[in-house]
């Protein structure tokens, strides 16, 4: 009698788990499916027509929008309780280094930026001239450009096996965003959030 009981709460322990599993399976599966909500509408979401999107000059003048409204240095913000008063600094533009130039790298902050490098762990590569893969002065980066130099991937299209090229897996995708942050920068998040994406957003370039 103890034998037979154990066989049927056996058998029974297995059906239950069974319906268990199938229905976590079905929420799963419900859950994948559920669709995101529809993308919202407005001046902070149109996407504008396709002929309107046109370049940008090289000054960036398009995207210059005015402001709204200026604060004055050590005013306390009302729009935010319990905000601080904002700081009363003075930029002095020319206590920085000009634009589009290499700064300079004798400066005491720069100097404890470099203490605090191990340079044991950075190649030996001399920087290029120009962006021009055929300027002269290029030569020799060029010439070690491939697979077993610099693997220079703007002059050569030379990638190695740690660098991320291509999709492996099925379902995904890549795609990348450049130039930013701009006019449109503020939909694009507003569209990508909306449909439950995220992007990793890079800095680079004489602005940063």
């Amino acid at each position: 009698m103890s034998r037979s009981f154990s066989s049927f709460s056996i058998l029974c322990l297995l059906a239950i788990t069974s319906t268990a599993n199938a229905h976590g399976e079905h929420d799963m599966n419900h859950l994948h499916r559920r669709q995101l909500p529809p993308y919202p509408s407005g001046p902070a979401y149109d996407v504008p027509p396709l002929e309107s999107i046109v370049p940008l000059p090289a000054d960036y003048s398009a995207n210059s929008l005015p402001v709204p409204t200026t604060f004055a240095p050590g005013s306390t913000p009302t729009a935010l309780p319990g905000a601080p008063p904002l700081p009363a600094a003075t930029i002095n533009i020319n206590a920085y280094p000009p634009t589009d130039e290499i700064p300079p790298v004798d400066s005491p902050e720069v100097k404890q930026w470099i203490s605090q490098i191990d340079w044991s762990t950075i190649p030996a590569i001399p920087p290029t001239y120009s962006k021009v893969c055929g300027d002269p002065q290029n030569a020799a980066a060029v010439a070690a450009a491939g697979a077993n130099g610099t693997c220079w991937w703007t002059c050569s299209l030379c990638t190695r096996d740690v660098d991320i090229t291509t999709c492996a897996n099925k379902g995904e995708y890549g795609h990348g965003y450049d130039d930013g942050p701009g006019l449109y920068s503020p939909k694009l998040t507003a569209f990508l959030e909306s449909k439950g994406l995220k992007a990793t957003f890079f800095i680079v370039g004489s602005r940063v």
